[in-house]
C-alpha cells in the first residue's frame, strides 16, 4: 500500500502498476512516482487529480509489459 488521503485506497504491484481509486465526493490529488503515466482509468483524469468515485491504473517507469 501507498500512502493516501483519507476515503483513497493505493497499492503498487511490483511489476510497477499503481491502482489508485477515490472513495470520496470529491477530487483528491495522489502522489505519483516520477514518470508514472496513467494506462486505463473509470472517469477522466487531470494529471493525478482523481475525480469522485474514480480508480486509475499507472504504469510507473519499471512497468514489465508481459
Amino acid at each position: 500500500w501507498r500512502p493516501a488521503p483519507n476515503g483513497v485506497l493505493v497499492f503498487e504491484r511490483p511489476c510497477g502498476v499503481i491502482s489508485a481509486t477515490n472513495l470520496t465526493d470529491e477530487p483528491v490529488r495522489i502522489a505519483l512516482p516520477d514518470g508514472a503515466e496513467p494506462v486505463l482509468a473509470s472517469g477522466e483524469l487531470d494529471g493525478a487529480t482523481l475525480p469522485p468515485d474514480t480508480s486509475a491504473w499507472f504504469a510507473t517507469t519499471g512497468w514489465i509489459r508481459t
